[in-house]
Order: structure tokens, then C-alpha cells, then sequence
């Protein structure tokens, strides 16, 4: 892919720079630029690293199925995971929910003001979102902010494995916090060796 090219050759130490400059509009124009290249239904996003690296790169297909092979192509293709970066083709759950945040919109959403009820069907669940911010939001950029906090709670992987349902709810009564909802689905995990 022509993106690993041009990321080995100047754009990690570019978008590595950037960030340590703190100029965030500069890392959005460089990486969404490349991005679009591989293909501009995709949606990117840093993260805080795993396996001993500092930052992650997430290039996920942004709710398309369709895109999906896309993504997992340009994963695939990248070059392994050093101490500053690794790369992924799920979003992958937050470190620290309290600072965690979503841009939709045009607006930033604060994750940890969500709350969760979860109804579980042998190893399936089915959950319900509330957060403050979505009575502003039209159904389907409500339904995307819910399945954005789901991912930075557990991982878009073990909501592929274990969600069925994911919607928006206007009710806090019988919901639980995020820590609470990932212990929950921790245990459930656990569960099924």
C-alpha cells in the first residue's frame, strides 16, 4: 500500500512530530489526506498504545462492512509495532474513561457521562445508551455516538463478539456506570473459554 510507503518514509516521524508540537490540524490534514487515498470511507484515530507502544494509529471502516476488508488489508500491510507506534483496523478500548472523548458532528463528546443497561441472552447483549448529548443529535448520528462509547469501553472486538444490540436511550433509571459495564462484560468473557 502506498500509505505504509509514505509512512515509513516520512509520515510517522511527521505525524510524530506534529503531535509532540501539538498541532492537531496538521496531523489531521496529513493523515486524512493518506487515508483517503487507501480509501476516504475510512475513519482513523490515535489511541494510546498497546504491547509497549506509545500510540496507536486505528483506521477502522467506520461502520461499513463493507469496508472492513479494506481496513484489515491496510492493517495487514503495515510494518510491525515498535515502542511508538502499532496499528489497528478496530478501535480499541479506552485506557482511561474518565479523559476519553468522541468527535461527531462537529462536537465533542465527553464518554464518561454515558451510562449503560444491559439485558445478556446467553452470550449475546443487548445494551442501551444514555448520554446527555444525544438529545441534539439526529437517529443516526445517535446511534453512531452509542456505538463509539461501546468501543471505548470494550473494543470494537469484543462488541463484534458480544454485542447484538446497541441503541439509544433517553432513560438513565436502571443503567449502570462504564466501569461497571466493563466488569460485567469481563466477567461474561471470562465466561465463555
Amino acid at each position: 500500500l502506498d500509505f505504509w510507503s509514505w509512512w515509513q518514509r516520512a509520515g510517522a516521524t511527521e505525524i510524530a512530530q506534529a503531535l509532540d508540537e501539538h498541532d492537531a490540524l496538521r496531523v489531521v490534514s496529513l493523515l486524512s489526506g493518506e487515508l483517503r487515498r487507501v480509501h476516504p470511507g475510512l475513519r482513523w484515530e490515535l489511541a494510546s498504545g498497546v504491547a509497549g507502544s506509545a500510540r496507536a494509529l486505528v483506521v477502522t471502516p467506520n461502520g461499513d462492512p463493507r469496508l472492513r476488508p479494506v481496513a484489515r488489508r491496510w492493517r495487514r500491510a503495515a510494518p510491525p509495532a515498535d515502542e511508538l507506534w502499532c496499528f489497528s483496523d478496530t478501535h480499541l478500548p479506552a485506557a482511561d474513561l474518565t479523559e476519553r472523548r468522541v468527535e461527531l458532528a462537529g462536537e465533542s463528546f465527553d464518554v464518561s457521562q454515558a451510562r449503560v443497561a444491559a439485558s445478556i441472552d446467553g452470550d449475546q447483549v443487548d445494551v442501551q445508551i444514555y448520554h446527555p448529548g444525544l438529545d441534539g443529535l439526529d437517529r443516526r448520528s445517535r446511534r453512531e455516538l452509542c456505538a463509539l462509547v461501546i468501543d471505548s469501553v470494550i473494543g470494537e472486538a469484543a462488541v463484534d463478539t458480544w454485542i447484538r444490540y446497541i441503541d439509544a436511550s433517553s432513560h438513565v433509571d436502571g443503567t449502570m456506570d462504564l466501569p461497571s459495564f466493563r466488569d460485567l462484560m469481563d466477567r461474561l468473557a471470562r465466561s465463555y473459554p
